[in-house]
Formats: structure tokens, C-alpha cells, sequence
């Protein structure tokens, strides 16, 4: 079963699919494949497997990895890269203009999750108005020792 499990990732199955198709009756396929896949000689028969290798090899040639993808935006942001264009029947090379120099630098700080931070101060500071509006409303409708209470009960919040 494990050999048609190798050959049906060979062919590109994914690995609940080739478990499914090996004639796995496993209750968590994909506990199972990754389990299997980690066997030494399963990994060792899938390697010996010419097709799996060349795809393997065709799909990491595709696809850019992050470190790469920054390299590029790093590039155009810089004005390094150029971009060559036909033009009716000349062809000419052009630099990255303003807008594609802003564009680089905006997917950069997405990548690197620099957006996200602010998003949290936004979110904590509107958290701690909120509590200090309840507190305030509260402090008209209950004792001042209560509401004291009441804020001795909630955890610090210190971000």
C-alpha cells in the first residue's frame, strides 16, 4: 500500500488523494501519509521515482520563494530593476517609475507584517477608551468602592 501511495504522489496526487487511492481505510489520511512519508524507506522509493523528482524540481523552479520575492520589490524599489517594452516596432528599457517604487515598498512592509502592528495599537488603544467609558458610566450607577472592586478583578492590560 505504500508503494501506491509513493506512485500516486509521483503521479501529482495530493496526499489525502494517493491514500485515498492506495486503498487507505485510515480514519486521518493525512496523519497517516505524513506519517509515512517520514518512513525512511518511503521516502527513499519516492525518490527513486523519476517522475516525482522531476516535478518536484519543476514546481520549485515556478514558484519564488519570499526570499526571492523580496529580493525583486527590494530591486525595483531601488530603481535597479528595468523592464524592457516594445514600442511599435522598437523595443526600449525603462526603470521602475515613482508609483512602481511605492508599490514595491508597500508589498515589502506587507510581507514583512509591519501593517499588522498598527492595526493592534488601533484596536488596544480603542479597547482601553472602551473600558475607561465603562468605568466611567459605571461609577454613576454603583458605589465608587464597587467599581473599584470590579477593576481589582480584571487582569492588567499592558500591551
Amino acid at each position: 500500500m505504500q508503494k501506491r501511495f509513493c506512485e500516486f504522489l509521483a503521479q501529482g496526487h495530493s496526499q489525502t488523494e494517493a491514500m485515498r487511492l492506495a486503498g487507505s481505510k485510515a480514519k486521518n489520511p493525512e496523519v497517516t501519509a505524513y506519517k509515512w512519508q517520514r518512513l525512511a524507506k518511503v521516502d527513499e522509493y519516492l525518490k527513486s521515482l523519476p517522475k516525482h523528482q522531476q516535478k518536484e524540481e519543476e514546481r520549485r523552479s515556478r514558484i519564488a520563494d519570499a526570499a526571492e520575492r523580496q529580493e525583486v520589490l527590494t530591486r525595483i524599489l531601488r530603481g535597479e530593476d528595468s523592464a524592457t517594452f516594445v514600442v511599435g516596432l522598437d523595443t526600449t528599457k525603462d526603470t521602475p517609475t515613482h508609483a512602481d517604487k511605492l508599490r514595491a515598498a508597500d508589498m515589502l512592509a506587507k510581507m514583512n507584517g509591519e501593517y499588522t502592528l498598527n492595526i493592534n495599537m488601533k484596536v488596544t488603544q480603542y479597547a482601553k477608551d472602551w473600558l475607561e467609558d465603562l468605568f466611567t458610566i459605571l461609577e454613576e450607577y454603583v458605589s465608587p468602592e464597587t467599581v473599584d472592586v470590579i477593576a481589582s478583578r480584571i487582569r492588567s492590560f499592558n500591551p
